[in-house]
């Protein structure tokens, strides 16, 4: 990631224009809800009673092969082919890549499972779970467009020594693909019930030597996070150190091939499942809780959506509300990056209410208790200068009911490269003095606003997109027919004519722009108190009375009188003539 220098326009300004031509990307500012809704546990169900009812799937073997072939299938069909599938290497991985719309070299995110089983077992937890993961999260993510390349990925051989993986991880490592990170699953379905309801799944992280906080950790603590503000709240970070099976799964591929970006979301009441490498792997195991599965694709999905749906210039926002009663409270969690100010705006009505913020070690940073308010106020400002996992707690201290509302902003640098998020976006700096197409918008703009960097005129309507720009008009799509301002003059001939085509009246001179181009007056110089034709009426004046202002037509009365003066004789004198006949 690199930062990115001054613009010639403010891309924030420019994406948030009201022209009705421009793309509405106002959603995105609640993608992350709308992630988490999409989430269906009776579709992640579904796949998890498919792949084991298909039997046993050993690498070699033929329901290895249905296997493969069912998830090429869905990969396909779930995303409406937006997904693209390869299957790499000689154990038959298949890589399903969903296209991030910036075409240059950029960080990816890696989602995976194993789809073998051993050959006893139908492999509905291992690793059903796995599958069903990224096959629910192809179908969510596809419905999105992401700047950054997303992988969905079914290992193969992974019961052989983690042999599938292995090959690819190699591969990538190789080519010199970065990896922003890989989501690892692999078993999901038992939990231990007796640890505490926020510790069922386990988002081990590493935390092997010279591995920092950003590279795993906050990626996990971002799960916790996700997990809690959007879903059931059941998963709980955990060091790899602190977790015997760590080398045993996908992801330790990656580490191997010097990936330290790794997450292996696990189930936490391993000790106690029974069903492993067992024939009862099965889909309807009664040992199986489904809501472990469920929650855990929703926390990934909703980490991803949260990290790629950012904007350039743009500090995280994040916005929540409730309802709570007498001595209620709610808990919201925020992963901290980077030494930042974070400040928590509210709303409230009919009763007392309490906000407090705790250090990701426990301890209590601030605290604020408020009288009724329905006005917005800032009711935390803190400057926080650790990373982790932060807790803020809105409570209920009065008798009546409470309706919340809270705003948290903050800054964040995800990649720890000293260069706040909001200040920088996903490719290089050299893209920002380059301008292939030389239109006036550096590479680096046309990327952030999704026009080709080598054409001029992106959407081929005889319009240069910096004009489009500019101007408010959209740059992707084809409205040089459009009158938005509805001054009879199509988008292409205001082009043209250098005026705005979202203003009537370029010049604001009172005139319209068609009269004066109509008339061969200018429109973009306010020539409204000019008397083109001397005949003591202005351009205005005569736009208003509806007369031309280039003809003088006051100095053809005279002529016109004296004509009708001359017939009238003549008339008078052809009647006076034919009476006397």
């Amino acid at each position: 990631m690199s930062t990115l220098s001054q613009s010639q326009m403010s891309i924030a300004t420019i994406q948030e224009s009201n022209n009705p031509s421009f793309p509405d990307r106002s959603n995105e500012k609640d993608i992350v809800n709308q992630v988490a809704s999409l989430i269906s546990g009776q579709l992640v169900k579904n796949h998890i009673k498919a792949l084991s009812e298909n039997g046993s799937r050993p690498y070699g073997s033929y329901q290895n092969y249905i296997a493969q072939k069912y998830i090429e299938h869905q990969l396909l069909e779930l995303s409406e082919n937006k997904i693209e599938i390869e299957i790499v290497g000689q154990y038959k991985n298949i890589l399903g890549r969903l296209p991030g719309w910036l075409n240059v070299s950029t960080p990816v995110i890696l989602i995976g499972g194993h789809y073998d089983s051993v050959s006893n077992a139908p492999g509905a937890n291992d690793d059903g779970t796995g599958i069903a993961t990224i096959l629910e999260l192809a179908r969510v993510l596809s419905q999105f467009e992401w700047p950054l390349d997303i992988y969905f990925c079914a290992w193969n051989a992974e019961e052989n020594g983690l042999l599938g993986s292995d090959e690819v991880a190699k591969s990538m490592a190789d080519s010199g693909i970065e990896i922003l990170q890989y989501y690892n699953i692999d078993m999901l379905l038992v939990q231990n019930e007796e640890a505490p309801p926020d510790e069922r799944v386990w988002a081990v992280y590493n935390n092997g030597p010279g591995v920092t906080y950003h590279e795993s950790h906050y990626w996990a603590d971002l799960m916790r996070m996700m997990s809690n503000n959007y879903g059931k709240n059941l998963i709980l970070p955990l060091p790899s150190t602190s977790f015997d099976s760590w080398s045993r799964s996908d992801h330790y591929s990656f580490v191997k091939y010097g990936y330290p970006n790794v997450i292996f979301a696990f189930e936490s009441g391993a000790e106690w499942d029974n069903a492993y490498h067992q024939p009862t792997d099965t889909w309807d195991n009664p040992m199986y809780n489904y809501t472990l599965t469920e929650d855990t694709v929703a926390a990934i999905g909703c980490s991803i959506a949260f990290t790629l749906s950012r904007e350039y210039q743009v500090m995280t926002s994040l916005d929540y509300s409730g309802v709570l009663e007498q001595g209620e409270f709610q808990r919201y969690y925020f992963a901290i990056t980077t030494e930042t100010e974070f400040v928590l705006n509210a709303t409230w009505s009919n009763s007392a209410i309490e906000f407090s913020m705790f250090h990701p070690d426990g301890y209590l940073i601030s605290e604020s208790l408020e009288e009724t308010s329905s006005q917005p106020k800032i009711v935390l400002n803190e400057t926080l200068s650790d990373w982790g996992l932060y807790s803020v707690y809105v409570e209920n201290s009065d008798v009546e009911t409470l309706e919340y509302s809270i705003t948290a902003i903050y800054e964040s640098d995800v990649e720890k490269d000293s260069i706040p998020d909001s200040e920088q976006f996903w490719f290089e700096q050299m893209y920002w003095s380059m301008d292939r197409d030389n239109d006036g918008l550096s590479d680096a703009e046309e990327f952030l606003l999704r026009t080709s960097p080598l054409l001029v005129d992106t959407d081929s309507d005889q319009i240069p997109d910096a004009y489009e720009i500019s101007n408010g008009l959209n740059p992707l799509i084809d409205d040089a027919d459009f009158d938005f301002d509805q001054d009879n003059l199509s988008n292409l001939q205001e082009y043209q004519a250098g005026t705005n085509p979202l203003a009537s009246d370029s010049d604001q001179d009172g005139i319209d722009d068609y009269w004066e181009i109509q008339n061969g007056l200018d429109p973009l110089v306010d020539d409204a108190m000019e008397d083109r034709d001397g005949d003591l009426l202005t351009n205005y004046e005569e736009y208003l009375l509806g007369r031309n202002p280039n003809v003088n037509e006051d100095a053809f009365l005279p002529i016109l009188l004296a004509t009708l003066v001359i017939g009238l004789v003549i008339l008078g004198l052809f009647v006076k003539q034919k009476h006397h006949a």
